[in-house]
């Protein structure tokens, strides 16, 4: 079928002879209409139209055009085509005095359109009788040509045209008169996008119109797409012919823009047909307006003379184009306020189409389609028929809606790098009609799935186009660096943390920023978990009362959570899902995997994500349970008698110590499950970090397709776990400015099918690796395990280690010593596994079996570390050093007292403002901390409110000195000093291990790696955990020292790695845990994090209104004796230094506590006689009874910070390997 708009006749070939007849007529005519119209030229530019009608040409355009595609020549080809007129409106638009001799029509001014506007200011045409009709009285016009003069001159130029001369002079005179024409056609005023808005007739007030959408249905019960078309913009701005399309369209393109949203849509003359006629159909729609008449008509007038046809052309489509603008403008209008299906699909826009954030917009539309998964998951019953859904592309993601109202999709496909695309074109000599009924197909898949759609040729191209564009620009199906699914993030804003107190506060922050939507994904969650504390004094940040006072507010909320095996784990996630899902609807939680047949029993979800909009992202170490918060002073005791006003620290099972009892039944999270007058909490030192713009994108999106995942495996049929979208890669810039910093980045991550539906992902492997073999100084690593090998064949069963980190160490190791190279790596790990039981008893073999894979790495078993470099010949110890940290703390016992079990004070019933008054009133005047406050205008602030750098004190590098924040200094502001007067009481002294559970590595002062993963086959190989992870380079550079020469080292790495050293050394001051540092607020400052998703809008938060309080000015830093002492990692004094405090405390805690695992403990003999008998002695009391309060007391004064030698002989005549029985029930690869 022919586009009703457009000529499409090939017979109009023969019209040759009367050419030059033809171009004089238009030269000369022309040109007596510029002079004519030359004086009005800017007065009539622009002029009111009637029936709502907007920014028609003005009259000297519409004159000029019309009189020009009025004034053809007669064709013998051309068939007799007569207009059938009405006499009664024909004789309305007759004047009352009629021209004399007026000529009759012609044959092919009876052709042309009918010029129907009407200028009351000008005099309009009306069309001619042919020359072989009889003169017909009511069919004289009246003035509707040109004057007599210019008939005049048209009859002279008829006969001058047989001269070749004259004729030459008419060709440039036509010349001249077309670039005019164009001319004065580029200076249209009309505007790029035209609102098709028109607040003049609303029927009802703009707060109405969105109630009154949401409640319109269709004939079929559908809702409508939540669009107001006032907000719409549109132009048509080009057309084309479709040369590859059989009938030959024009193709019209348009322009449309939706707030943030822009997007182009591809349409012909016979779409705009089908809609009117579509929705002419429909009888509960008010008046359609028609299609603009005489289009087809005139448009055929242009292809009657070759020599002026393209510039005609250019003209004719500008003209028919703003006339179809006009018209699709008036449909909208008039479409406004109903349901119509029909001009969404027109438009292409669905319910989603306008979502904020969404990126680029490509093509939608209605196709059929059917899905082949590579793999079939267990539990989806999706069948692989065809469907025709609503398809919507994106930049990064390929949506499917079962109808274009639909909110939530019905699947999301992702591109990867594994993307590919094919057009399945039929093959064969079928006809061709027959080809477009049986469709073309495409072909699109991922590294999950491949999906097939069907449709007609022109669809299908447009939606290739889309995904080429999406090919030569989304950095999704790319190959990136380290193998990775993320890209390199430039010039990026990031924060690291340090401990559960700083982290967790400004998670909170984001919490209460958050607008639209969070994300979080644990391995394990615990709803009654604390942000800040003391919890008296901060009920409102409990993690369960946080997330429900977003989810009220509108914000959707959706968690991911493992799912543990019961008989070995007691994270009880199914009260965690209970809990949070009864808040309230917006909390969406699912549980992962299952351990069925074709589920996993022994790989867990150990990524720690938060993401907060889309905007910013924390990931790390921590997981927001139990047992992580944490100071940087790391105490043991949190014993609070009556007596005492210090308030409770860690409540209820928040205060564990794994070592001696699991969390057991999580849900009476009130009850402790160790004594605190008698056993010390376990510490927790964790490394997390926070992120602003693209890569907390990144980070979304690993969630999303996580989420998805577990949607399509487990809960597809359920509607309340909807399927999510990630951002758009190229989103509205307007707040991209403040997300700037100076870090290179880029997401890394453990991720396979089990976890993900992928192809297995080890970039954060790929990365370690890589960054220790190009290593030119020094590597400084923090992990919960040390897990590796030096030497492996692939795939060889006799190799339980996989993972060949290890062998990168040692390669690096020999390179510098060939090299004569100074190049050192420290190790710090945990003392022992967190797993609870004694390591002599019978049931502590998984611990024994940890530590034997941990020692098989390092020094055991003919291929640990130290061995394969003694074998070469290598001293260790000048190039490879471990560590680990333990700390101690005492705990006061007043006589006849019992431990305050309450969790919830009288003080949480008191107002925020109160308690923090009464906070404040409590501490002592020698506290020079800022503390919480009730929030202050910044007018009112103090000015040494403002936070500012902690004042470091003095450190001596020998070990007879003290520093200022020895431990005694340190009880006198955290422990309990407030005994009653005249009350006898006991100090009972204890001793742990500092849990290390960071996953980082710092290299050369300048890469960082820090995420969840561990250094161990579980973590690194892909196919095992699931794992996130980031790399940083700070393009920022300090001015420190490496090797004793002037060095510049990245900020970020620097200030990271500086600060662990003071730690670990003692050279911080002490941390209260109600006072707000700089340390403890999101990555970028409150005031912009509110701006950026809660607007004017005042948040609910705890930090002063003043943000920039927090900010102190900025003045130039000289070093402090701490940061010297810190600054250089590879110097002599430094490691000297560091081994002297390292080895003073190991030899302390062996002289008070006599605690395992030491180097002096080789055999299970040696054991039994070195640690004290626990029936006498409780774990980690001080193992002489009789030692007297002031003699235990000068014995810890010697002890500096937490470092501590790594015992590498510990048990070493001992085999810790196990049971030949229990080997043969547990795979080893669950230890490694």
């Amino acid at each position: 079928m022919s586009d009703p708009l457009t000529s499409n006749d090939s017979k109009n070939d023969e019209i040759e002879s009367s050419d030059n007849n033809i171009l004089v007529q238009l030269s000369n005519k022309t040109l007596a209409l510029l002079n004519q119209n030359k004086d009005d030229k800017n007065d009539s530019s622009t002029k009111n139209e009637s029936d709502n009608e907007e920014d028609e040409q003005s009259y000297w355009q519409q004159s000029i055009l019309s009189n020009i595609f009025n004034t053809k020549g007669n064709s013998k080809s051309q068939p007799r085509r007569r207009r059938n007129t009405d006499p009664n409106k024909q004789q309305r638009r007759r004047k009352s005095k009629p021209l004399e001799n007026a000529p009759g029509p012609s044959d092919d001014q009876l052709s042309a359109p009918y010029i129907e506007e009407h200028h009351p200011e000008q005099p309009y045409f009306t069309r001619q009788r042919r020359q072989s009709e009889p003169p017909d009285s009511d069919l004289i016009s009246e003035e509707a040509g040109p004057s007599n003069q210019i008939k005049q001159q048209l009859e002279e130029e008829k006969e001058e045209v047989k001269d070749t001369k004259t004729l030459f002079r008419s060709r440039v005179r036509k010349a001249l008169a077309m670039s005019k024409i164009n001319k004065m056609i580029s200076s249209s005023d009309r505007k790029h996008l035209r609102d098709t808005g028109n607040l003049g007739v609303l029927t009802f007030p703009s707060p109405i119109i969105v109630p009154y959408l949401w409640a319109r249905r269709d004939n079929k019960g559908h809702k409508a797409p939540f669009i107001l078309f006032d907000a719409l913009k549109l132009a048509i701005t080009d057309s084309q012919k479709d040369e590859n399309n059989y009938n030959v369209q024009t193709i019209f393109r348009i322009e449309l823009e939706y707030g943030d949203v822009k997007w182009v849509i591809k349409r012909t003359g016979f779409d705009f047909v089908l809609l009117y006629f579509s929705l002419k159909q429909r009888n509960d729609l008010p008046f359609i307006p028609k299609i603009p008449s005489g289009l087809y008509r005139w448009f055929k007038s242009f292809f009657h003379s070759p020599q002026v046809r393209h510039e005609l052309h250019q003209a004719a489509a500008l003209e028919r184009r703003n006339q179809l603008e006009d018209y699709l403008i008036k449909l909208i209008r008039t479409l406004n306020m109903h349901v119509s299906y029909e001009l969404n699909e027109f438009l292409e826009i669905g319910a989603i189409s306008i979502t904020r954030d969404m990126g680029w917009k490509g093509k939608e539309g209605y196709y059929a389609n059917k899905v082949d998964r590579f793999y079939t998951p267990m539990c989806s019953f999706r069948s692989s028929k065809w469907i025709t859904e609503w398809v919507v592309v994106r930049d990064s993601y390929i949506a499917f809606n079962s109808h274009m109202s639909s909110l939530t999709p019905s699947d999301v496909f992702l591109l990867d790098k594994h993307f590919k695309c094919n057009k399945l074109t039929l093959q064969g000599t079928l006809d061709r009609v027959i080809k477009l009924k049986l469709h073309d197909h495409v072909s699109i898949e991922n590294s999950s799935r491949r999906i097939e759609l069907k449709g007609d040729s022109r669809k299908l191209n447009e939606l290739l186009e889309s995904i080429e564009r999406i090919t030569q620009s989304s950095p999704w199906i790319k190959q990136h660096r380290y193998d990775s699914y993320a890209p390199i993030r430039e010039n990026v804003k990031v924060k690291w943390y340090v401990d559960g107190k700083d982290y967790f506060f400004a998670v909170s922050e984001a919490i209460l920023a958050a607008k639209s939507e969070i994300y979080i994904e644990d391995w394990w969650l615990s709803p009654e978990l604390y942000f800040r504390r003391p919890p008296s004094e901060n009920e409102e940040f409990r993690l369960d009362r946080l997330l429900k006072r977003k989810a009220e507010e509108g914000v959707m909320i959706y968690i991911v959570v493992y799912k543990e095996v019961k008989y070995s784990l007691t994270l009880d996630s199914y009260h965690t899902k209970k809990s949070l899902q009864e808040l309230h609807e917006n909390i969406k939680v699912q549980r992962h995997p299952d351990h069925g047949p074709e589920g996993t029993m022994f790989w867990a979800h150990h990524e720690k994500i938060v993401v907060v909009d889309c905007r910013i992202a924390f990931i790390g170490g921590l997981d927001l349970c139990f047992g992580r918060y944490d100071t940087h002073n790391h105490e043991l005791a949190d014993w609070c008698p009556d007596n005492f006003k210090q308030p409770t620290i860690w409540p209820g099972q928040d205060y564990s110590n794994p070592r001696i009892k699991d969390f057991q039944n999580v849900v009476d999270y009130e009850t402790s499950m160790v004594d605190k007058s008698q056993a010390p909490r376990m510490p927790w030192h964790d490394v997390s970090i926070g992120m602003v713009g693209p890569p907390a994108r990144d980070v979304a999106r690993h969630f999303v397709q996580r989420w998805n995942f577990i949607k399509d495996e487990k809960a597809y049929d359920k509607d309340k776990f909807p399927f999510l979208t990630p951002k758009g890669e190229y989103v509205s810039t307007r707040d991209e400015s403040k997300f700037r910093g100076t870090c290179d980045v880029q997401l890394l991550r453990s991720s396979a099918y089990w976890s993900s539906g992928i192809e297995r992902e080890s970039s954060i492997y790929n990365a370690y690796c890589h960054l220790i073999r190009t290593s030119k100084h020094f590597i400084y690593i923090e992990n919960q395990f040390f897990i590796t090998t030096t030497e492996n064949e692939e795939n060889d069963p006799k190799y339980v280690i996989k993972n060949r980190i290890g062998e990168c160490i040692v390669e690096r190791i020999k390179k510098a010593h060939e090299n004569n190279e100074k190049f050192r790596i420290i190790v710090i790990m945990p003392l022992l596994p967190s797993f609870e039981s004694d390591l002599n008893s019978s049931d502590a073999g998984t611990i024994r079996m940890v530590m034997h894979w941990q020692y098989m790495s390092i020094c055991r078993g003919g291929k640990g570390i130290l061995e394969k470099l003694s074998e070469a010949g290598i001293n260790s110890e000048k190039y490879i050093t471990f560590y680990s940290l333990r700390g101690y703390d005492k705990v006061h016992h007043v006589n006849n007292k019992g431990e305050n079990k309450s969790l919830r004070s009288k003080k949480s019933l008191l107002s925020l403002k109160a308690r923090r008054e009464k906070q404040n009133q409590e501490r002592s005047s020698e506290d020079n901390s800022t503390h919480l406050n009730e929030p202050t205008s910044s007018k009112s602030l103090d000015k040494n409110q403002n936070i500012t750098e902690s004042k470091q004190p003095e450190v001596p590098f020998d070990n007879e000195s003290k520093s200022e924040n020895d431990k005694e200094s340190r009880f006198s502001k955290v422990s309990f000093s407030d005994e009653k007067v005249g009350e006898p009481v006991v100090l009972k002294h204890f001793t742990e291990e500092i849990y290390i559970h960071s996953k980082l590595m710092i290299v050369d002062d300048r890469y960082v790696i820090i995420g969840s993963a561990n250094l161990n086959d579980r973590s690194q190989l892909g196919n095992r955990d699931s794992e996130i992870a980031i790399v940083i380079k700070d393009n920022k550079k300090v001015d420190a020292r490496m090797n004793g020469k002037p060095y510049q080292a990245s900020k970020f790495a620097y200030t990271l790695r500086s600060s662990l050293f003071k730690e670990h050394l003692g050279l911080l001051e002490i941390q209260d845990h109600s006072s707000i540092t700089k340390s403890c607020l999101p990555p970028i400052k409150p005031d912009i994090l509110y701006d950026l998703t809660v607007g004017e809008e005042k948040p609910f938060t705890s930090i002063l209104d003043d943000p920039a309080s927090f900010y102190p000015p900025k003045k130039p830093k000289h070093p402090t004796k701490e940061d010297l002492v810190v600054m250089d990692p590879l110097s002599e004094e430094f490691y000297d230094y560091w081994q002297s405090v390292a080895h003073n405390n190991t030899e302390t805690y062996r002289s008070v506590f006599r605690c395992v695992p030491d180097d002096n403990v080789i055999n299970w003999d040696q054991y039994k006689e070195f640690v004290p008998d626990p029936a006498k002695v409780p774990t980690g009391h001080v193992a002489n009874s009789e030692a007297t309060k002031e003699e235990i007391e000068e014995k810890l004064k010697n002890i500096r910070g937490h470092l501590v030698v790594f015992p590498t002989q510990f048990l070493s005549q001992e085999n810790l390997f196990g049971s030949i029985i229990s080997n043969a029930v547990t795979p080893f690869e669950i230890f490694t």
